[in-house]
């Protein structure tokens, strides 16, 4: 597979992990943790390099100021996993266009997304999402969705993983076809399988996230509050509520889900005190298959 020059990799990084305060020192997208019996490396990494294996030439890091830990750690893991990896994967590091975003701190990780697409130089990009701070398998998932994309008339493909606390993320509810009909953000158990946590996506909806960050800073907005789906105020502009916008504004938005697959968000203290490694052997990724048919 060649690198696939027409689409970048997006890793929103920009803002501060205060649900864990008092249990990290520094970046919690910095924090080492590992991988069947590989060395510990930085959560982070671990997405770079599923994006780099699905042939993504061009990952860029939308890294806070205050994040310089998080670029000095990425680039020792460059060198090290480098170094040690054979194959297609040391080929793919060895050509892989690792940038890093100097980006204020935003008032979500959409605004973060947003202030990066609005730059001309992606603005015809697809576009492949990872959240710095979770764990996913099976590593192949973003070649599955960029060679779904790829064949497919699809806008949007969310990468969706069995959920273990549905009541804490984003659930899909997906007809026969795997077209998304809604999300369930942060809503009671409501016997749904899949969470969504990794994307892939064409420009049209960049411009719906760059216009929805815009939307959520008026004025306007901010005086009455704003409204959800399902009824319920919201503080944060969620990436699931541009999702939602996406689907009533008609575009076309899939699922692929992956039943064998696993996702861990290590920004929750209870999910970062399973996966840490600095006093054990560290966390043992499964693997993960895609669902045929």
């Amino acid at each position: 597979m060649k690198a696939n020059v027409s689409v970048v990799g997006l890793l929103p990084a920009a803002g501060r992990a205060r649900r864990l305060r008092g249990l990290i020192e520094g970046s919690k997208e910095a924090v080492q943790v590992r991988r069947g019996d590989e060395p510990p490396i930085p959560v982070a990494w671990h997405a770079v390099e599923a994006l780099a294996l699905a042939g993504v030439g061009r990952v860029e890091l939308l890294v806070g100021e205050h994040k310089r830990d998080l670029v000095q750690r990425l680039e020792a893991a460059r060198g090290e996993r480098a170094a040690a990896a054979t194959g297609p994967l040391r080929r793919r590091l060895d050509g892989l266009d690792l940038r890093y975003r100097a980006t204020p701190e935003t008032p979500s990780p959409t605004h973060t997304l947003a202030l990066a697409l609005a730059d001309e130089q992606l603005r015809d990009a697809d576009v492949a999402l990872a959240f710095p701070d979770i764990l996913f398998e099976p590593r192949t998932a973003f070649a599955w969705l960029l060679e779904t994309l790829a064949t497919s008339s699809a806008d949007v493909l969310l990468g969706c993983f069995p959920a273990q606390s549905p009541e804490k993320t984003d659930m899909v509810e997906m007809g026969s076809n795997g077209v998304l009909r809604r999300l369930w953000i942060k809503q009671p158990d409501r016997g749904l399988r899949y969470t969504w946590q990794i994307a892939v996506w064409r420009p049209a909806f960049s411009r719906l996230v760059v216009a929805a960050a815009r939307r959520w800073d008026d004025p306007a907005r901010a005086a009455v509050g704003a409204a959800c789906a399902d009824g319920s105020a919201t503080s944060e502009l969620h990436v699931g509520r541009v999702i939602e916008q996406a689907v009533e504004e008609g575009l076309e938005v899939c699922c692929v889900p992956f039943p064998h697959g696993s996702c861990r968000d290590i920004g929750t203290p209870e999910e970062l005190a399973a996966v840490r490694v600095e006093s054990g052997p560290g966390e043992r990724a499964g693997d993960g298959g895609r669902e045929s048919g």
